[in-house]
């Protein structure tokens, strides 16, 4: 029997990640001025995404580096409307982009899934 996520994610067993969030930019010049990003540090699994987590992305996304992270905080994919980039997860000193995040809200846990950035 599969543990649950919540005997999987606490300070033992879990990796300390960094979140950094940049928020909404506003524009001077035409051009996006971002205020000074927020970092926050978290709990989290990270494993590979299995073949279920992979056929909520794009196809281009699926073939990029990426993981599932189980969180104890929440992050966001990036907000066209708005212009607010995605959360960035830097893991051993490492950073993804949040491109999915998955309903785990109820469980008071967070799912994303994060691609390696160049």
């Amino acid at each position: 029997m599969p543990i649950k996520v919540t005997e999987a994610i606490d300070a033992d067993t879990a990796t300390v990640v960094t979140l950094e969030d940049k928020g909404t930019p506003t524009r001077v010049d035409g051009r996006p001025v971002y205020p000074p990003a927020t970092i926050r540090k978290a709990l989290a699994s990270v494993q590979q995404p299995t073949p279920e987590q992979l056929q909520f992305l794009e196809g281009g996304e699926r073939t990029s580096n990426t993981y599932s992270f189980y969180l104890n905080k929440s992050v966001q994919t990036a907000d066209v409307d708005t212009g607010t980039p995605a959360t960035t997860i830097i893991r051993r000193g490492q950073r993804f982009k949040v491109i999915h995040v998955g309903d785990w809200d109820d469980y008071g846990w967070f799912f994303a899934i994060g691609a390696k950035e160049k």
